[in-house]
């Protein structure tokens, strides 16, 4: 009788001279229900082979008395349905094209965890029906990958990379009911806005950036060394519980301080690895400064490394960020312009805002410094423009200063706006329903006030950050060319000359249709929820390999 229908357990034949890593691997499978038999040479292989039969060859290919590939050379002819799994030390192409020629199930490269090497196993040998998931479409045995999505944003000034990774997971648990999505947030403020069922954050210890660029830790006094550790070893613990299937990084491919290489190098090795993108805005910095600090810090092979492709926050026609900044030579075909993303809230009606300040029917002019750390300068020069204004043309005003600005400095302005018709806030939950209420904004030139006040088409004077970098600058000068903000420098925003761009944006006509196009939210979440359905449909008896197949 043959043997499956006598259910015998499954044998596996563990091919290893590393004797720890041998008797581990035995005593996982036959913990799990198999019966595991080992071998530390090649001799003692052929002998099992010579007086028994095997469901499974677990190879390794670097062994004392020979190799283990021309090994398995040997087997496949009289075995040429046999199931292996090749795990070495040795990962090159040349093994991985000698293992796949060899028609091997599955490639591991060391070091790999037992609990993967396990859930591999029984991918492979098959598992009774009650021991797995059914999926329609697949068959027994083959266990439905969780739809599980990773995203991490390094925030340290403002709150713009955890907003659009909060936008567009959003849209995912909307869109498919089986995901949930993990972020991890670097943001002093954390999340501070509602998050729907089945998104949850874990808060990275804060950062902070200082004038030249550079981080250094945020509200806890140790050093940065310390800190880096800390936040690598919780994204990396967090990655490991979690199991993504798809881990999105928001700016930053190294992560701060290159606290996501550990990460990212545990599952390049991982065979059932995630797909791993990297989001950027559509500026990041001018083209060739860009280039060589990215040059200079080896990001270019960091991406080229660990990233299987890269999603781009804009539109080719207004930055073409894909060619200026090199990712066209760098990974080809696998840049994908998504659009701009932006709050896919529906706004309150105006009045509504209006009737909870107890505003009157005239203009409304809306301050806002997105996270707020270094809004002080503008909102400081916002009061005096409104100051400097003759009283029949001065608008009411709201000011947001932003979760992050300093309490001294919020004083100072709540104390400024006293007796005027100018009301201070820290923070609103529903920033786009101010938005969408006032007539004109005056904001700075970060992608999502920016980007989120043109979908409204609202007037906008903005006032960009005058650094470390030129990402503000560059795009209030795009922008400015293009028709869509009045754009006034730090440098210039004098009180009479906010006043002048306050006034004229109040007296001009309805503005021009956004050339921004559709909400790349929605694109965003596509290309993610097709890889998700694509790793659902991969045969699960051949695990995803870091940089493809063998």
């Amino acid at each position: 009788m043959p043997r499956e229908e006598m259910n015998l357990k499954k044998r596996i034949l563990v091919v290893d001279d590393e004797p720890i890593l041998l008797k581990n691997l035995v005593a996982t499978l036959n913990r799990a229900g198999y019966e595991a038999v080992s071998a530390a040479t090649l001799e003692a292989a052929r002998d099992h082979f010579s007086h028994g039969t095997f469901d499974l060859l677990c190879q390794d290919i670097g062994l004392t008395d020979g190799d283990g590939l021309d090994f398995l050379q040997e087997l496949r002819a009289r075995n040429p349905s046999l199931s292996v799994i090749v795990m070495t030390g040795q990962d090159s192409g040349k093994n991985r094209s000698r293992a796949e020629n060899l028609d091997a199930t599955a490639f591991l490269t060391k070091p790999f965890s037992l609990p993967r090497f396990k859930e591999i196993v029984r991918c492979i040998a098959g598992e009774p029906q009650s021991a797995v998931t059914a999926v329609p479409g697949r068959g027994v045995g083959q266990a439905r990958a969780p739809l599980s999505v990773m995203m991490y944003s390094h925030d340290s000034i403002g709150l713009g990379h955890v907003r659009r990774n909060a936008n567009i997971a959003k849209r995912l648990v909307q869109e498919n009911p089986d995901v949930n999505v993990l972020m991890l947030v670097g943001s002093p403020a954390g999340v501070y806005f509602d998050l729907p069922s089945r998104i949850d954050f874990i808060k990275l210890p804060s950062v902070v950036k200082d004038q030249s660029g550079s981080f250094e830790s945020g509200k806890l006094r140790i050093g940065q060394e310390e800190a880096r550790d800390l936040r690598a070893n919780l994204i990396q613990r967090s990655v490991e519980l979690f199991k993504p299937r798809f881990f999105l990084v928001d700016h930053v491919p190294t992560g701060v301080w290159g606290e996501l290489i550990p990460t990212l190098e545990m599952l390049r090795r991982d065979p059932t690895r995630p797909v791993v993108a990297l989001g950027l805005r559509d500026i990041l910095d001018k083209p060739e400064i860009l280039r060589r600090r990215w040059q200079e810090q080896d990001t270019y092979g960091i991406v080229r490394s660990y990233y299987d492709r890269v999603f781009l926050y804009g539109n080719r026609q207004i930055f073409d960020s894909e060619r200026l900044y090199g990712l066209d030579e760098l990974l080809p075909g696998k840049a994908h312009y998504c659009g701009y993303l932006s709050n896919e809230e529906t706004p309150r009606d105006p009045e509504w805002v209006r009737n909870q300040h107890g505003l009157s029917k005239g203009p409304l002019l809306l301050v806002t410094g997105g996270g707020g750390r270094d809004a002080y300068p503008m909102m400081s020069a916002c009061l005096d423009a409104l100051d400097s204004m003759p009283s029949f043309l001065r608008p009411q005003a709201i000011f947001l200063t932003g979760l992050l600005m300093a309490p001294e400095q919020r004083r100072d302005l709540e104390s400024r706006a006293a007796g005027k018709p100018v009301e201070v806030l820290k923070s609103v939950t529903d920033s786009i329903s101010y938005m969408n209420a006032a007539d004109v904004i005056v904001t700075m030139a970060g992608y999502n006030s920016l980007v989120e006040s043109l979908r409204l088409g609202k007037k906008l004077v903005v006032v960009p950050r005058m650094g470390p970098s030129k990402e503000q600058k560059t795009r209030a000068r795009i922008f400015h060319d293009l028709g869509l903000v009045e754009c006034v420098n730090q440098e210039d925003a004098t009180a009479e000359r906010l006043a002048a761009a306050i006034i004229a944006k109040l007296n001009k006509g309805k503005e021009v249709q956004s050339l921004l196009g559709p909400n790349g939210v929605a694109e965003a979440a596509r290309q993610i929820l097709a890889d998700l359905e694509q790793a659902n449909r991969d045969d699960d008896i051949a695990p995803r390999l870091a940089g493809g197949a063998f």
